[in-house]
């Protein structure tokens, strides 16, 4: 045993001795001392802050911020105090659990000694009470102390009560996920990497691609790279000041961004809809094997309403780099978003000479508003079925090299235009060009059609 140990050991022994001397020796009032009734009102709801200080560790403030039900963790002295962060509820219960069962022990009138935890709760019909607990244990047993108008009363109580508001133990009960459990319904990703920022925003379900460039996405994509998202978290929590650092070989999605529409109250207590923010910073490698990375998380109303929460962690660095921040990856494979039974119309525009204008009617398709001019009807259907249903192999944000087209596709679907395309040959392999993207196919059925209206070209 350490001189360390062996000093607060005896320390701790002396005041149990002192206790035990008072309670054998001191006259006893008429009734013996109870703990205070207020130890059995400590429920979550009925309570506006919870604040733990200690001389060894900075001040956490526990409240409950919106949306309702919902505790927040805040270090007013740290960095970032204006950043609190979600805490689970079941830590926050457990605690004051422990906090409650103390009213079944018998105190004695004692002061008990300095440089104590104390744990103060503020109720929301204005109340303040508090209770303190020794910095030390000894067998398992620690002191609390309460006070009542007569003044302080100390208690023995099992050490593990007080241990629960230690700063390292209270820190731990914040939530791990670093964008919360709705980050799932979220509304616009963002993607930013070396190769510059990915934007995927979604409108009812379907989702689009709006950076670097607008194209419809492919929505079973995007609800993965979401769900991958809103599913990370924290292997290890972090003071929220820690330096996340730099590393250059770190995963390729330095930063993300979510937005999700929520219903919560405002600073005046009206409930309305408002956009939460999302943003998790990557940086270095957390260990020598590369396994995980440091990354910085925060939450913010748009506009910067309200309070922003920050948190600093390790995460598994196979999550980060599991999200592909290729544009491409997100691009709809399917060239349209027009279930083939809406099409009205195909006109195919050579490069040369007067269009060719394909018309839906009741008995089928006519060519040029005339019933009697031929039209290949197996052509014409591969070619709606290419445009709405086939899913291309490859996407390209580039043209391909030496590419040859057919006539411009222009497809009607009810009173409006649903879309410009180009399908033609690059390398032998059938290729759709629609405005910034381009589609590469493998299937025999498109290449047969790339060539009839290749053909229609030079025709």
């Amino acid at each position: 045993m350490n001189t360390r140990t062996a000093i607060i050991a005896v320390t701790i022994a002396l005041i149990l001795a002192a206790i035990a001397a008072v309670s054998l020796r001191a006259p006893r009032p008429a009734a013996a001392l109870a703990m205070p009734a207020w130890l059995g009102d400590l429920d979550p709801s009925a309570l506006s802050a919870v604040t733990i200080s200690s001389p060894a560790a900075r001040t956490i403030v526990l409240e409950p911020i919106e949306p309702a039900g919902t505790w927040w963790l805040a270090q007013p002295d740290s960095p970032l105090r204006d950043a609190p962060w979600p805490v689970r509820i079941e830590n926050l219960r457990a605690a004051l659990g422990g906090v409650a069962d103390l009213r079944t022990l018998t105190p004695e009138r004692a002061h008990g000694g300095d440089a104590w935890t104390r744990v103060e709760f503020r109720w929301r019909d204005g109340r303040v009470e508090a209770v303190e607990f020794a910095p030390d244990a000894l067998g398992g047993k620690t002191l609390a102390r309460v006070r009542d108008a007569a003044g302080p009363m100390v208690a023995i109580a099992p050490a593990s009560t007080g241990a629960v508001f230690a700063a390292e133990g209270v820190l731990s009960w914040r939530d791990r996920s670093l964008l919360g459990p709705d980050a799932g319904a979220a509304w616009r990703l963002e993607l930013d990497g070396p190769a510059g920022r990915l934007a995927l925003q979604r409108v009812g379900t379907r989702w689009a691609l709006v950076e670097p460039i607008a194209a419809p996405a492919d929505d079973a994509a995007c609800a993965a790279a979401v769900a991958a998202l809103s599913g990370l978290e924290a292997s290890r929590l972090l003071p929220v000041d820690a330096d996340i650092g730099a590393d250059l070989d770190a995963p390729a999605v330095p930063t993300f961004t979510t937005r999700t529409l929520v219903r919560a109250p405002d600073d005046r207590g009206e409930v309305r809809e408002r956009t939460l923010r999302r943003t998790v910073r990557i940086g270095g490698f957390a260990d020598p094997a590369r396994a995980s990375v440091f990354v910085a998380a925060a939450r913010s109303w748009e506009n910067d309403e309200g309070p922003t929460a920050a948190i600093t962690a390790v995460v598994p660095a196979a999550a980060i780099a599991a999200v592909n921040a290729d544009p491409a990856a997100y691009v709809s494979r399917v060239a349209l978003r027009v279930p083939e039974a809406d099409i009205t119309a195909i006109t195919l525009t050579p490069e040369s000479g007067a269009p060719t204008i394909f018309t839906r009617t009741l008995d089928g398709w006519t060519r040029d508003g005339a019933r009697a001019a031929p039209v290949d009807d197996r052509a014409l259907a591969a070619l709606r079925t290419l445009l709405t249903t086939t899913r291309a192999t490859t996407v390209l944000l580039t043209e391909p090299e030496a590419a040859t087209y057919g006539p411009t596709i222009t497809i009607s679907a009810g009173p409006g235009e649903a879309g410009t395309l180009r399908l033609g040959l690059a390398a032998g392999k059938p290729i759709l060009a629609t405005p910034q993207v381009w589609r590469r196919y493998e299937d025999p059925p498109t290449a047969e059609v790339a060539r009839w209206l290749l053909s229609l070209n030079s025709d």
